[in-house]
């Protein structure tokens, strides 16, 4: 019998695509879903700290990264954004792993 777990399905698109409502449609279909939106900002909220110390105390509010606020500084320069994918990808990619890994 084949292990159903050497399989995975990716959700790609743009704002507005419909991937939210697939993953719920492959939810109630009985497919365990990791979403990594989720996942990247949960990984912010946890190192929020090391977010301070490498852009500054006022992108975190009450030890949770103000995303708006990271994004306006993420967004609009290309070096720290290549900073925080290098910070948080790495962290990303491990959990996404873990969690599939418990299944």
């Amino acid at each position: 019998m084949e292990n159903i777990y050497n399989y995975a399905i990716v959700l790609t698109g743009g704002i507005a695509t419909g991937k939210s409502t697939v993953s719920k449609l492959l939810q109630k279909a009985g497919f365990v879903v990791i979403d990594a939106d989720k996942v990247a900002h949960d990984t912010l909220d946890i190192y929020a700290d090391d977010i301070a110390k490498m852009f500054g105390k006022s992108y975190v509010k009450e030890g949770r990264v103000d995303r708006k606020a990271l994004g306006s500084i993420i967004f609009s320069n290309p070096e720290n954004r290549f900073k925080l994918e290098q910070f948080l990808h790495p962290l990303i990619k491990e959990e996404i792993q873990r969690q599939a890994m418990i299944l």
